[in-house]
């Protein structure tokens, strides 16, 4: 049966392809209408007509109707003022500006021509902006209804230079800096700052570096020490390499490659605003497929396993893409007109400097709030077995389905006692059928076994290294001699070796086996992930 080598053979081709491909990072160009469009909820009340005030573009909506905006164009201010969330956009006095529509649920205002912003906006000098600055940075998308239903910090005032139409002042040059040289104007962007100038951000801008999670395929060989099937958004594509000495001695490796389809591909074109509001396009986004494969060295066991993964996540609480305070940080670092609030507008070398400090501290942070956060995912995965090793007849090994639910200690009463920044509890339940089981006792023979799993693990630590400890309950079925429950117990450590690149290093033990042999497991394995972060204005390495 060479069915699963198949799947390999186009799973390694997807891969080839995207990474030979050329590769978009960021955003995309739009060639919309110059126009700005907020929904609101229509309740039967009357929305305030929009107004000039002097260069200033004035739209108020009633929070009560939760205003979303779909399109923004110009620099402008947003802000809450008593019980309206008001947007100032600034125009020229020679703007000619249309109000288009002001019921239904939106507010649609059309700006003519290109003479919005002509010039550039004029700023007061500031110093570089601290952790403590979070409010007076851009939003790039709207905020989600469900990653943001419970913020009560809507009343501070949110000073925003937006990036969506800066395309026409690409080639303008700064006005002068006033004679006492305290009024400086919004630097201009450069052209090859490493990120272009759009409407709507796609999905790989928010990627983060977190932890590549072991492969699914790999636990349901059996392979791996650690009980668990960690819960979590995918990465776009991930490669794991194991080695190690397994439960009967014999040395193990095995090579797996993860990937999330949507992501991968049709992520590419998802803006962070469709992902936000839509749990459609998260789901299947969180989608991920599997390929893994496994050999032993040793005459004791020479078979060669395979195995297909499924796994879907429900929720991830640690989705980067959902943390809005990160995704309005990336704004600042991207879009060098904030930035010129903060150093000399007229030093590009200054405008790179600043963003890749604040881009760095924006991830730091960003990374420190999600890396062990809610979430919960189920997977299914089929398995297939060459006892021989090298005879390329591959006979059923059984399936497993398993589910895992990760508590982040996010929700009361554990909000503010530290262990929200540094724990994270799992549990896993899993079933498995028809496991072909080498025998220790007869060389080259094999039993078959069902069973079911339960198991628990406590991670501890931060987003580049923490350690975990699992303990399990196992009952196992079916293969005579060898039915019964024992326990186990799995120690792990991960730690990031560089970007996109991680290591673990895991030892489990068995104990109160049915044959009172209770093996050990040690194992260490590589994990690169494939999901970018977008590159700093200006270039530079990633850290």
């Amino acid at each position: 049966m060479r069915s699963p080598f198949s799947a390999a053979v186009l799973i390694v081709g997807l891969t080839g392809a995207v990474f030979l491909g050329p590769v978009r990072t960021g955003l995309t160009q739009s060639t919309e209408p110059r126009e700005i469009v907020i929904r609101y909820r229509e309740s039967g009340a009357v929305v305030p007509a929009p107004r000039r005030e002097g260069n200033n573009y004035v739209i108020a909506i009633p929070r009560r109707l939760d205003p979303v905006p779909e399109k923004l164009v110009a620099p402008f201010v947003n802000s809450i003022e008593g019980d309206n969330e008001v947007w100032r956009f600034e125009v020229k006095d020679s703007t000619p500006i249309s109000v288009a529509q002001v019921d239904n649920g939106t507010v649609r205002v059309r700006l003519g021509g290109r003479e919005v912003m002509a010039n550039p906006t004029t700023v007061q000098r500031r110093n570089m902006p601290t952790e403590s600055d979070s409010d007076a940075v851009p939003d790039l998308v709207p905020r989600s209804r469900e990653a943001d239903a419970d913020d009560t910090a809507g009343n501070a005032t949110v000073a925003a230079v937006a990036p969506p139409a800066l395309t026409p002042i690409l080639s303008r040059s700064p006005s002068e800096v006033d004679a006492n040289g305290s009024a400086l104007t919004v630097a201009e962007i450069s052209p090859d700052s490493g990120v272009s100038t759009v409407n709507d951000p796609t999905l790989s801008l928010a990627n983060l570096d977190l932890s590549v999670p072991q492969s699914p395929a790999f636990a349901i060989l059996g392979i791996t020490p650690d009980n668990i099937i960690r819960p979590g958004s995918p990465r776009e594509l991930a490669l794991s390499l194991l080695n190690g000495i397994g439960e009967n001695g014999v040395f193990q490796s095995g090579i797996a490659i993860d990937t999330a389809p949507y992501l991968l591909f049709a992520g590419r074109t998802k803006t962070l605003y469709e992902y936000q509001n839509n749990y459609s396009v998260r789901f299947l986004s969180r989608i991920q497929f599997s390929f893994a494969t496994s050999k032993g060295a040793q005459d004791q066991d020479p078979s060669l396993k395979v195995a297909l993964g499924l796994h879907m996540t429900f929720f991830d609480n640690g989705d980067p893409r959902l943390d809005q305070e990160y995704i309005n940080k990336l704004s600042t670092a991207f879009f060098g007109s904030s930035l010129g609030h903060y150093v000399n507008p007229h030093d590009q070398a200054a405008i790179a400097a600043a963003g890749k400090e604040w881009l760095e501290t924006a991830r730091t942070a960003a990374k420190e709030r999600n890396w062990n956060k809610s979430s919960w995912s189920l997977g299914l995965a089929p398995s297939w077995i060459d006892k021989a090793g090298d005879s390329g007849n591959y006979d059923w090994n059984g399936g497993a389905a398993w589910t895992s639910l990760a508590y982040g200690f996010d929700t009361q009463p554990f909000v503010n006692t530290g262990l929200e920044n540094t724990s994270q509890l799992i549990l896993h339940l899993r079933y498995r059928n028809h496991e072909e089981i080498p025998d220790p006792a007869a060389t080259g023979s094999f039993y078959t076994e069902d069973s079911a799993l339960a198991a628990l693990r406590l991670r501890i630590g931060s987003p580049n290294f923490n350690a975990s400890l699992d303990g399990a309950y196992v009952r196992e079925w079916n293969s005579g001699s060898h039915d019964g429950s024992s326990y186990r117990l799995a120690f792990v450590l991960e730690r990031k070796m560089a970007a996109n690149l991680w290591l673990r290093l895991s030892y489990g033990k068995e104990f109160a086996t049915p044959d009172g042999k209770d093996g050990s497991l040690f194992l260490g394995s590589f994990h690169l992930g494939a999901s970018e972060e977008a590159p700093m204005p200006g270039g530079g390495a990633k850290r």
